[in-house]
């Protein structure tokens, strides 16, 4: 093996290498994305659970009707802790 490096060796290097760092680029803008997608604070995710859990309970005993069922949306918002009514409005309720 030489110590010199060919010129097509060279150009072989180097696209493997700036094809690395462009994945690792990538990666790191995903993982952005998905940390600023969330958006419903702590406080706001346990009063969203609380309430849906709720509601779902009403509706399983009678109490509110059908209706009830409709807790699920506040129960996986809060579960998930990505509001897409907030996202809309750029709300966030998370601590940054």
């Amino acid at each position: 093996m030489t110590p010199f490096i060919v010129a097509g060796e060279h150009a072989a290097w180097r696209d493997r290498v700036l094809d690395g760092i462009g994945r690792l680029r990538e990666q790191s803008t995903m993982q952005g994305r998905a940390l600023s997608r969330l958006n419903v604070g702590s406080h706001d995710r346990a009063l969203r659970i609380l309430a849906g859990l709720a509601l779902i309970g009403l509706a399983v005993t009678g109490t509110s009707g059908v209706w009830g069922y409709l807790g699920i949306v506040p129960l996986l918002s809060g579960l998930t802790a990505r509001c897409p009514v907030y996202s809309a409005l750029g709300i966030a309720t998370t601590a940054r």
